[in-house]
């Protein structure tokens, strides 16, 4: 089968673990953030920001999201729905560390928790510029999967198929010999849930035939996209790098591994007209320019 790249899933598992080990470590910021949460909790953010200024805690070498300011912040904000407490927390957070990437990510969570999405949007492209400089590899990819997501969510990003959405009959070609020739009817129904594009195939007598998922990676800026069969096949995975787009013309480089290991690419031309697509299909592979495949979409 062609090979799955499971970082995206892997990162996602240890950003989480990262964001709570410390609330399952008796650690030492640990045992300052239950401080700091019993003192906002009896006497207010104020003095629980200033048991802070006068602990040994202030002023240490960062520890990213395990730093007791960052969870403090949080638990207020997601706890206790204390949002002006939690910006307090955030705030006095970057005045420490002005030039770490984390702090501004965690200060636009709570901007989106406000509804401030323009001034949620400046903190995450602050925090992404400061995470590309992070030397340690697996931190920076880290921070960067916590921010680019969702400044790319803010940004419209990974909108760019959306004219797929709706219902289509399809009429596939194939070229041989300079011959356009039909090989098949189908209908394909392209939905979307949040960011995640979702097409399901129907040949022309309505058996089912598979579905392709795509979504938006904001991290590589390009498209994850997996094709499950009828059978058991299993999937297909691939991505999709868009390389031009326009209310007329989409072009986007797709590449993926046979199951027999050959690396093939090829080149997606999309033009949408009102309610037909036209989607011509070039083989790139071993620098061929080859154009194989065409698929014409009438929209039902």
């Amino acid at each position: 089968m062609r090979s799955l790249n499971i970082k995206p899933l892997l990162i996602g598992f240890l950003l989480i673990f990262f964001i709570f080990e410390g609330y399952s470590q008796d650690t030492p910021e640990m045992s300052m953030e239950k401080k700091l949460y019993q003192e906002y909790k009896s006497k207010g953010v104020d003095k629980a920001l200033k048991m802070y200024d006068k602990s040994d805690m202030k002023g240490n070498e960062y520890t990213f999201m395990s730093e007791p300011l960052n969870q403090l912040g949080y638990q207020i904000m997601l706890q206790d729905k204390d949002l002006d407490a939690a910006e307090k927390i955030f705030m006095a957070q970057i005045e420490e560390y002005p030039n770490q990437a984390n702090p501004y990510d965690s200060y636009g969570d709570l901007l989106l928790q406000k509804g401030n999405k323009e001034k949620a949007r400046q903190n995450f492209e602050k925090a992404v510029k400061l995470a590309a400089d992070i030397k340690d590899p697996a931190m920076k990819e880290r921070l960067l999967y916590a921010s680019k997501p969702k400044l790319a969510k803010l940004n419209g990003a990974g909108n760019k198929l959306d004219f797929l959405e709706g219902t289509w009959n399809v009429k596939d070609y194939n070229f041989q010999d300079g011959n356009r020739n039909l090989t098949e009817e189908a209908t394909v129904t392209f939905s979307k849930e949040n960011s995640i594009l979702k097409a399901v195939r129907h040949d022309k007598s309505g058996e089912y035939q598979g579905t392709r998922i795509i979504a938006y990676d904001a991290v590589d800026d390009e498209y994850d996209m997996v094709y499950l069969r009828d059978g058991v096949s299993g999937i297909e995975p691939s991505t999709l790098k868009m390389e031009n787009s326009s209310p007329d013309k989409v072009v986007m480089t797709e590449k993926y591994t046979s199951d027999d290991g050959k690396e093939f690419t090829v080149k997606h031309i999309i033009k949408p007209q009102g309610n037909e697509i036209n989607w011509e299909i070039v083989d790139l592979t071993d620098g061929a320019d080859k154009k194989v495949a065409e698929m014409v979409f009438n929209k039902q």
